[in-house]
């Protein structure tokens, strides 16, 4: 994984990069079949805690290079992880499977 960037479990604070998420869920699905979402929903889940982000600050400003997202059900006896998504541009460094493991711990 690239130097500088943190995969980590959602904090209330990260809402700032809903928009983002929700960009960077359009670029990936204009290639893989993935549903899109408003960045009012993925608000939701990272406010909820129930999100991973892959960040990238090593410039000027941090990016969102990574991004997923869980859903529960059934009393929570039933979850999914949905949503994962990794930047084409930063795809092959591991960033998935982080982002994945983060989600793992996150429920």
């Amino acid at each position: 994984m690239s130097e500088g960037i943190e995969v980590r479990e959602s904090r209330p604070e990260d809402v700032r990069f809903a928009p983002e998420a929700s960009k960077l869920i359009e670029l990936v699905a204009e290639e893989y079949d993935i549903a899109t979402r408003t960045p009012a929903w993925i608000a939701a889940k990272i406010q909820a805690r129930r999100a991973a982000l892959a960040i990238d600050s090593s410039g000027a400003e941090p990016e969102l290079v990574g991004f997923g997202y869980w859903s529960a059900w059934g009393n929570d006896l039933f979850v999914s992880h949905s949503g994962l998504v990794v930047h084409p541009e930063r795809m092959g460094l591991g960033l998935g499977i982080a982002t994945s493991l983060a989600l793992r711990f996150a429920f």
